[in-house]
C-alpha cells in the first residue's frame, strides 16, 4: 500500500479511476476487512467517496440528517464530536497549507495523523487515530485524492483528546499542526522502548520481553509507564496504535 500511495502521489484526473481497480482494489478490500479499521478514498474534487470499508456502520453512525447530501463533506462533519469539530476543520486547513508549500518529492513522505471522537452506532463518541496519505493531485497543484485509514482506539473515552501531526516517513520525524489545549504532546520513544512496544503488538508478556531483552521484568514495567507518559495513552493496545500511525514501531 505504501508503494502504491507513493507511486499516485502526482497523477492526473484520470488516475484516479485506476487506484479503484484490479489489484489496488483488491489490496484496499482487504485491507478494509481488519477489525475496529475503517479504509476510506475521497475525492476532494468531486467531494464524494468513491471508497470505503463495508463495516462502516458497524463502528460508526451513518445516519443522513435531513437536508445533508449522503457521503458528502458535510455527512462527515456530523460524524464528528461536535466539541471536536473546530478542531477537525482548523487541522484540515493548516494541513493542506503544509503540503501545498511541499516540493512534488517532498509530499510523497509526508502523511497526517489525527485523532479526534467520531458518533458510533450507540450515539456516543469513540476516539479515532486517523491517517490520512494523499494519493493524488491535480495538475494545478491541489489535492485531489486522499487515502484514510481510521483506527478505533476508545471507545468509551473518558477525556476530549484532539491533536494533529505531520509526519515525515522518510525521516521519522513529525510536526505538531494543532491541539486541543491540555492534551498531551507525544515524544518520540527510544530504541529500546520502540522493540519493546513492537514485542507488546506481538501479544507477548513483561516476563518473555524481558527474556528476549536481556533485561529485568521491573525495567520492562517501568518502560511500558514510559511508554504511555510518552505517547499520552492509557494503555498499551492505545500505544501501540498510536505509534504505528507515527510510524514510531
Amino acid at each position: 500500500m505504501k508503494n502504491m500511495l507513493l507511486h499516485c502521489s502526482l497523477c492526473p484526473p484520470e488516475t484516479h479511476d485506476r487506484l479503484l481497480n484490479g489489484s489496488n482494489l483488491q489490496l484496499l478490500h482487504l485491507l478494509s476487512e481488519v477489525k475496529n479499521m475503517l479504509i476510506t478514498i475521497y475525492d476532494r474534487m468531486r467531494d464524494e467517496y468513491p471508497f470505503r470499508s463495508k463495516h462502516f456502520g458497524d463502528l460508526l453512525d451513518t445516519h443522513v440528517p435531513r437536508g445533508v447530501e449522503p457521503g458528502s463533506t458535510d455527512h462527515f462533519y456530523k460524524t464528528i464530536c461536535p466539541d471536536d469539530l473546530p478542531f477537525v476543520k482548523q487541522m484540515e486547513a493548516k494541513a493542506c497549507d503544509f503540503l501545498q508549500k511541499l516540493t512534488h518529492d517532498e509530499r510523497a513522505h509526508h502523511h497526517l495523523v489525527c485523532e479526534f471522537r467520531m458518533k458510533n452506532r450507540k450515539g456516543g463518541y469513540s476516539r479515532f487515530v486517523h491517517l490520512v496519505s494523499v494519493f493524488e493531485w491535480h495538475t494545478n497543484g491541489e489535492i485531489r485524492g486522499l487515502f484514510i485509514c481510521s483506527e478505533l482506539v476508545d471507545e468509551k473515552p473518558r477525556d476530549n483528546v484532539c491533536r494533529s501531526y505531520i509526519v515525515n516517513r522518510k525521516t521519522g520525524k513529525f510536526i505538531c499542526l494543532s491541539r486541543r489545549h491540555g492534551t498531551h504532546t507525544p515524544q518520540r520513544l527510544s530504541a529500546c522502548q520502540r522493540r519493546i512496544l513492537a514485542l507488546i503488538a506481538q501479544g507477548k508478556d513483561s516476563p518473555t520481553i524481558g527474556s528476549e531483552l536481556f533485561i529485568s521484568n521491573s525495567t520492562v514495567n517501568n518502560h511500558r509507564c514510559k511508554i504511555l507518559e510518552k505517547t499520552g495513552t492509557d494503555n498499551c493496545t492505545q500505544a501501540v496504535l498510536y505509534c504505528k500511525s507515527l510510524g514510531d514501531i
